[in-house]
């Protein structure tokens, strides 16, 4: 199936950029879900499938900084895309722990640079030690840190993927009046 919907207004079938594009974040997730996959059962089509989303984002999501963008959304074959050039925190976060664990699969150190470049984004780029949180990630510059919000999975990520729990007090401040937490 194809992302999108009939639209009977314009007797067309739609679909949506953002869906049809490809992203660090879910090429990064769906990385660490087939390989943990095939950790439970050895299967080469799912190693194959990680090393082609991850080698995707290490040719189509660096800059020259530490970090990866976060991909582009539309469709590249008909050169109707925009590239996403900022950095998300959280996107960074997904790849260190997907190239972890593709460096651990495969024994390739170029997974071991790409996780060491994400990691090396988050803490030397998106970290506040003056009120311990990591912030949301950069502007479209791919540099300049978005400080004006606390993102909850941001915070909650750092302490999964890197064991840096200094931003879990700050998800207090975000817990709605219901007792949920809000996004930010």
């Amino acid at each position: 199936t194809h992302p999108g919907y009939w639209n009977n207004e314009q007797g067309a079938w739609l679909q949506d950029a953002y869906q049809v594009g490809s992203s660090t974040k879910s090429s990064s997730a769906a990385t660490v879900a087939l390989l943990a996959y095939h950790k439970a059962i050895p299967n080469e089509k799912y190693l194959n499938a990680a090393v082609t989303a991850i080698n995707w984002v290490i040719s189509n999501c660096q800059d020259g900084n530490p970090g990866f963008t976060s991909g582009f959304t539309g469709w590249k074959s008909e050169n109707a895309y925009t590239d996403l050039t900022f950095k998300s925190t959280s996107d960074n976060l997904w790849m260190a722990t997907a190239c972890r664990m593709l460096a651990k699969a495969t024994g390739w150190s170029k997974y071991s640079d790409a996780a060491s470049s994400a990691v090396q984004f988050v803490t030397e780029n998106m970290y506040s030690a003056g009120d311990s949180r990591f912030f949301q990630g950069t502007s479209e510059d791919g540099i300049t840190p978005i400080t004006h919000l606390m993102l909850t999975d941001v915070q909650a990520l750092a302490e999964l993927c890197l064991g840096d729990d200094s931003g879990m007090d700050n998800i207090v401040m975000c817990c709605a009046a219901d007792g949920g937490y809000s996004y930010d």
